[in-house]
C-alpha cells in the first residue's frame, strides 16, 4: 500500500503560498501608467518640452503627449500654457526634459507636498497615484509651465457597438456638435477628440471617457434644462473659440448634474455658469 507523506505535502503548500504572498506584495508595489495617442487636429505643445510617466519602481518611460491651451495671465492678457494628459493608478514617477538648463521646479498646488529635483535640463518627481497638478520652470507661471492632467483608470469603460453608446474612438476627431439624446451615453475614447457636446433637455444622459474637447466655438458642454446626467474625465481645450463667450460647462435650470475627472481651459471665459443641484469636479490650479 503506497504511503502518503502529509508532511511533506503540506510544507510545499506552504512554501507555494509564501511565494505567492511575496509576488502579489511585489507586484503592489507598481502603479499602472496609462498612456494616450494624440488626439488629431489638437494643437500640440508651442514649446521644446518633454514629458514622461513612468509606473514607480520601474525603467521604461513613455512620452506624453503635449498641447498647446491659450489661458489669461495676470494682466488680462492672452498667452499660451502647455498641458498633458494620462491615466494611472499607484505611484508615478514624472520625468521633464526642458528646452534650457533648468534653475528652479516647483510643483503646485502647494498642498501635494511635492519637491521635485533637476539637473541640467531635467525635472524628477514622484506622485503618489491620480493628481491634477503643474509645474512652474524657472519662475514662469504660464509659458514655462507644465500641466498634468493624470486621471484615475477607467472602471468597466463602454464598447465600441454597445447599445445606447455613441462610441468615439482613438484616433478620431469629430468637428461638429454631438448632440447626445435622452439615455444615450456617449464615450470618448483617450486619444480622441471632439468639437463640442449639446446635453440640453436631456434626463439620463452620460459623457465619459479620457477624451478631448477642443476650440468649441461657444461652450464645451451645454447642459441646460437637463436631468440626472453624469460627465466623466472629459477635457476641455479653448472653449468660447468663437469670440461670442461661452463656458466649459453650462447648465442652467439642471438637477442631479454630476461632473467628476474634468478640467476647462480657456483664456475667453469662465469654466463653469449657471449650476443647480451640482457635484463639481472641475478643476482649477491655484498656487
Amino acid at each position: 500500500m503506497k504511503t502518503i507523506n502529509h508532511k511533506f505535502i503540506l510544507m510545499t503548500a506552504v512554501k507555494i503560498l509564501v511565494v505567492f504572498i511575496c509576488l502579489t506584495f511585489s507586484m503592489a508595489t507598481y502603479g499602472t501608467v496609462v498612456i494616450y495617442p494624440q488626439v488629431p487636429v489638437v494643437q500640440a505643445c508651442q514649446f521644446s518640452y518633454t514629458l514622461k510617466a513612468r509606473d514607480h519602481g520601474t525603467t521604461t518611460w513613455n512620452t506624453v503627449y503635449l498641447y498647446n491651451t491659450p489661458v489669461t495671465n495676470s494682466s488680462g492678457s492672452g498667452t499660451n500654457t502647455t498641458c498633458g494628459y494620462l491615466s494611472c493608478s499607484g505611484s508615478i514617477d514624472y520625468k521633464i526634459i526642458f528646452s534650457t538648463t533648468v534653475t528652479s521646479a516647483v510643483v503646485y498646488p502647494a498642498p501635494l507636498n511635492i519637491t521635485p529635483t533637476f539637473s541640467g535640463d531635467s525635472i524628477m518627481f514622484t506622485t503618489a497615484g491620480p493628481q491634477k497638478f503643474y509645474v512652474d520652470i524657472n519662475g514662469d507661471h504660464y509659458n514655462d509651465c507644465i500641466h498634468v492632467i493624470a486621471d484615475p483608470l477607467e472602471v468597466n469603460p463602454p464598447h465600441q457597438g454597445d447599445a445606447n453608446v455613441i462610441f468615439i474612438p482613438s484616433g478620431t476627431f469629430v468637428d461638429s456638435i454631438i448632440k447626445v439624446p435622452s439615455g444615450k451615453t456617449l464615450y470618448i475614447q483617450g486619444g480622441a477628440g471632439v468639437r463640442s457636446i449639446d446635453l440640453d433637455s436631456t434626463t439620463n444622459t452620460k459623457v465619459l471617457g479620457r477624451g478631448v474637447i477642443f476650440r468649441p466655438n461657444f461652450d464645451a458642454i451645454a447642459c441646460s434644462h437637463a436631468s440626472n446626467v453624469t460627465i466623466d474625465g472629459v477635457l476641455d481645450f479653448n472653449h468660447g473659440w468663437g469670440g461670442g463667450g461661452g463656458c466649459g460647462l453650462r447648465c442652467g435650470q439642471s438637477s442631479n448634474v454630476s461632473v467628476s475627472n474634468c478640467v476647462s481651459f480657456s483664456s475667453k471665459t469662465i469654466g463653469v455658469r449657471k449650476m443647480e443641484k451640482r457635484s463639481i469636479g472641475l478643476v482649477r490650479f491655484p498656487p
